[in-house]
């Protein structure tokens, strides 16, 4: 019977990762995926199994250049046992950590740490106040900087909506000067047509 093959999307969600993230093993791991005729990467159900192991030592700390070198032997054992990789690990850091225990400390090294602790100390110390009074000088130099703006930002604004103000002002001004004009036309005009009656009269 034929392998089912999955394609990339498929794969990835069968995994819950993105499919960039199955590029990005592919080119780490120097796994060539299969590929269809038309060039698509396709993923067996033992493709998908070697990937499953993969993501669970990655979810536990390994590096894919570990993971590497466990591949031949994940992808030929079709029963890889991670948990025997997940045991031999821990035991491989408790063992590293004892010999780092049982190092003794070079004086040298520690007389040197002390003096360098010291002369940070030091430093420190002596710094703090000019690094206080810099940070504070840049701080308020800041802080004018954007109070000016936003002054000289209310000015504009201010000064903007007086011109239209007056702008509108004049505008009325006008149109009630052109009212009176007319209604001193109209006045006369009336005037005018009395006196024509008059006359005709």
């Amino acid at each position: 019977m034929e392998d089912v093959k999955f394609l990339m999307k498929e794969a990835a969600g069968l995994l819950d990762v993105e499919p960039h993230t199955l590029r990005y093993w592919e080119e780490e791991l120097e796994w060539n995926f299969s590929r269809n005729e038309l060039g698509h990467r396709y993923f067996t159900r033992d493709d998908i199994r070697v990937l499953t192991c993969v993501k669970e030592l990655k979810k536990q700390g390994f590096q894919l250049k570990a993971i590497k070198l466990l591949l031949s032997e994940i992808k030929s054992d079709k029963d890889y046992d991670l948990q025997k990789v997940l045991k031999l690990k821990e035991v491989l850091v408790e063992d590293t950590k004892k010999e780092v225990k049982k190092v003794p400390a070079d004086p040298n090294v520690v007389k040197f740490n002390e003096i360098m602790s010291q002369i940070m100390e030091q430093t420190l110390r002596e710094h703090d106040e000019e690094m206080i009074e810099n940070v504070t000088a840049k701080v308020t130099e800041g802080v004018v900087k954007e109070v000016d703006f936003l002054l000289r930002e209310r000015e504009e604004k201010e000064e903007e909506r007086y011109r239209m103000l007056d702008e509108t002002m004049r505008e009325i001004q006008k149109a009630r000067q052109q009212v009176a004009a007319a209604e001193v036309e109209v006045k006369e005009e009336k005037k005018g047509f009395f006196r024509k009656k008059k006359k005709n009269k």
